[in-house]
C-alpha cells in the first residue's frame, strides 16, 4: 500500500493530489512479516498491569471484549507472551512505511502538505 501511494504522489507531481492510508496492522490478526516477525521475539516483556478494579463496572465495549473468547484468551499470560512480541513487530512495520512515505514526500517537497489524521494528533 505504501508503495502504491509513493508512486501515486510521483505520477500526480506538482498537481493536487490526496491520498488517504489506512494501514490496518497492527490490530488483530498479528502475524508479521520477515523480518518483524523475529524483531522482538528475544526481548523481555512487561507483565500485565493488571488490577481487579479494572473488572468492576467496566465500559460496555471493553465488557463485550473481555467476555469474547479473544479477550478471554489475551488475558492469558501464555497467550500475551506470544502476541506481543509480534504486535511490536507490526508497529515497527508501519513506523518504517511511515518513514520511506514521509522520506519521499520530502524528497518531492510535499512534507509540509500533509495533513495527518489519527487516533493521537492532527498535523498540517
Amino acid at each position: 500500500m505504501t508503495n502504491r501511494a509513493i508512486e501515486f504522489m510521483n505520477k500526480a507531481g506538482d498537481d493536487q493530489w490526496c491520498v488517504h492510508l489506512s494501514f490496518i496492522k497492527p490490530h488483530w490478526r498479528y502475524v508479521a512479516a520477515d523480518p518483524y516477525h523475529q524483531m522482538y521475539s528475544d526481548v523481555e516483556m512487561p507483565t500485565a498491569n493488571r488490577n481487579d478494579n479494572e473488572l468492576v463496572d467496566p465500559h460496555p465495549v471493553l465488557d463485550a471484549f473481555q467476555k469474547s473468547r479473544v479477550g478471554q484468551a489475551f488475558s492469558r499470560d501464555e497467550v500475551r507472551s506470544l502476541v506481543y512480541p509480534a504486535y511490536l513487530g507490526l508497529v515497527k512495520q508501519i513506523d518504517d512505511h511511515l518513514g520511506r512515505l514521509f522520506a519521499e514526500m520530502e524528497q518531492m517537497g510535499r512534507l509540509e502538505d500533509r495533513v495527518l489524521l489519527g487516533p493521537w494528533r492532527l498535523h498540517g
